[in-house]
């Protein structure tokens, strides 16, 4: 296998042994700088230029995209997802197709409205993040959790009580300022909806410099190996790396695994040319 390309199988048996092994390789690496700079900082500086010129060099994430278009691989509907981007329209018009109707986003839970109770079940049931159904309405409580195990059942209490209460409250804000105003944490809330306004995902994801998201593939390029690395090895989605550059296949994958090597070797190859 070319060692310049990572699956997550690449980082081990055991995913938490892979993380490990990121974490303390991170860790050492910013010890060895900070011991380092201080005594050859001539040397620090031409590194520090050397890897600037390299990032300029590598083609951005939307040429990516259209060299594998040009291969005849799927990346139909490619969108700028950016760390400075500024995107109309939320997480809710990407899940358009599955019934999301309302969603109002937080740091802690977030609430979804689903066009059918139907919708909001399978939502539930498919979904790679923690989530609760109560009728047509969603909590998401993030992948990974963003609420621990213990406090979920105040927030579905609440929720339960104010549908029954009000039972045409079915709408994202009013049971936003409801949980909250029942004094449970729904920080920095966010719309979601075809009217919100969000930064791209990359600005998210812990050294990406850029981020191209498609029908089949994200592209995502990071600004070091590490950083591709450590994402692929944290990452609950289907990814690959091949360099700086990391193919998110999504979760569930957007992309059969028969065909995700075709991407992969696309990739090697327009890097390589």
């Amino acid at each position: 296998m070319n060692e310049n390309v990572q699956t997550p199988s690449a980082c081990g048996a055991e995913r938490v042994t892979g993380r490990r092994r990121v974490l303390a390789a991170a860790l050492g690496g910013l010890a060895a700088v900070a011991v380092a700079a201080p005594l050859v900082p001539a040397e620090a500086a031409t590194t520090a230029a050397a890897h600037s010129a390299t990032a300029q060099a590598q083609p951005s994430a939307k040429a990516v995209v259209e060299a594998l278009a040009a291969q005849g691989l799927d990346v139909r509907h490619a969108r700028d997802e950016g760390p400075r981007t500024i995107v109309r329209g939320g997480a809710c018009v990407e899940l358009k197709s599955l019934g999301c109707e309302q969603m109002v986003s937080t740091e802690d839970a977030s609430v979804m409205v689903f066009t059918t109770r139907a919708a909001a079940a399978a939502y539930v049931g498919g979904a790679d993040d923690e989530a609760a159904r109560v009728g047509r309405v969603v909590l998401s409580y993030g992948s990974p959790t963003r609420v621990v195990p213990s406090r979920r059942p105040a927030y579905e209490k609440a929720l339960v009580a104010f549908l029954r209460e009000t039972p045409t409250a079915e709408d994202a804000v009013r049971i936003t300022v409801q949980l909250a105003s029942e004094g449970l944490l729904m920080r920095h809330a966010h719309d979601e909806g075809p009217g919100g306004i969000r930064r791209g995902r990359a600005s998210e994801i812990p050294g990406a410099v850029d981020m191209v998201a498609t029908d089949g593939p994200a592209v995502i390029r990071f600004r070091t190996t590490r950083a591709a690395a450590t994402y692929v090895g944290n990452a609950d989605d289907a990814a690959t790396r091949v360099g700086t550059y990391v193919l998110s296949f999504g979760a569930p994958s957007r992309v059969a695994t028969a065909q995700q090597p075709a991407y992969v070797s696309a990739l090697s190859t327009v890097l390589a040319g």
